[in-house]
């Protein structure tokens, strides 16, 4: 018994999905702009009423280029009022991802020819080296502006004891804390331990930071000055007595205790730090500073618009409230 057998294009399927996909857009960006239009005029096309602020006169072409392909937009042209669109500003920030995509491949190292063979892939348009050149300006112009946007409200900066930050952050935020991260802390005090005791000097390290104040904290730490003495690791109590107390910066007034745990360490900077590494390492190298430089700042902007950059760490408010409770005594 016979069968038929059916047969499929597959290629030519994808291509008719396709243009249903962009024949669909350039519609719906068509009707949003008549909307628009009528919105603007406050009258239907030869409606006749008083409210009418102006008139149609025709429209005009204007090709914009999306995921989905080039479409053709035709503009309503107006008459006693301009026609000020945001349907398009709107819909090309959606879009803005493409030139995300380009910069960040540009970023990485891809060369021009590879970037116009990927679009060419991907969006069914090539992008040419002077595209790229401009889209570059135009972001880095962005990536720079939130560089130096200004961070207001700083209370503590949690680093280790790198001396570029210490006097960049003396000279940026001068009225902000310095809280040496603890976990830094203790691996500057292992470097000076031998491995068959580095267990045993933890636990003590640690039952200096369980206390529950810092008068407490540094009484604690004096004991274990004295027995890490007593042990003959006199460079480990050594860097212990000099940095104990930047370590505990976290316990002043007016960082409340529920945020202790989170605040003595830069572990919350060190997620980023690995992303940062991961998007410097497909580099491999630069070709100059500043590249290098909008690279690891287009990847923290990223990070800080996105959903994980927007979580909540801390709840902020019940410090405030100790700061309110101090002000009385500071007058």
């Amino acid at each position: 018994m016979s069968k038929k057998i059916v047969q499929f294009d597959e290629q030519v399927i994808k291509s008719q999905l396709a243009e249903l996909v962009r024949q669909s857009v350039e519609e719906t960006l068509n009707a949003l702009l008549e909307e628009e239009a009528t919105r603007l005029l406050n009258a239907e096309s030869y409606e006749r009423c008083d409210e009418r602020e102006g008139y149609r006169a025709g429209h005009y072409s204007r090709n914009i280029t999306t995921k989905a392909g080039e479409v053709s937009l035709d503009m309503p042209k107006l008459k006693g009022i301009t026609f000020q669109t945001a349907i398009i500003e709107r819909y090309k920030r959606r879009e803005s991802s493409v030139e995300e995509a380009l910069v960040e491949m540009y970023l990485a190292g891809v060369s021009t020819r590879k970037v116009s063979d990927i679009t060419e892939i991907l969006w069914d348009t090539e992008v040419s080296a002077s595209t790229v050149s401009k889209l570059n300006k135009e972001v880095y112009s962005k990536i720079e502006s939130w560089r130096n946007r200004r961070l207001s409200g700083v209370r503590l900066i949690i680093a280790d004891r790198a001396l570029g930050i210490l006097s960049a952050a003396e000279e940026v935020f001068p009225k902000a804390r310095y809280q040496r991260c603890v976990v830094h802390f203790y691996r500057n005090v292992f470097s000076k331990t031998p491995t068959r005791l580095k267990r045993q000097v933890a636990k003590m390290l640690k039952a200096i930071h369980a206390q529950e104040s810092k008068e407490q904290a540094l009484k604690k730490s004096e004991s274990v000055i004295e027995q890490l003495e007593y042990m003959k690791l006199i460079e480990a109590a050594k860097v212990v007595r000099d940095g104990i107390g930047e370590t505990l910066t976290y316990m002043d007034r007016p960082f409340p205790f529920e945020h202790w745990v989170r605040i003595r360490t830069n572990n919350a900077l060190e997620r980023l730090n690995r992303e940062i590494k991961r998007r410097t390492e497909v580099v491999g190298s630069f070709p100059d500073g500043n590249s290098a430089l909008m690279l690891v700042a287009a990847r923290c902007k990223y990070v800080a618009e996105s959903q994980w950059g927007q979580r909540r760490y801390l709840d902020i408010s019940r410090m405030e409230e100790l700061e309110k409770e101090e002000l009385p005594l500071a007058g």
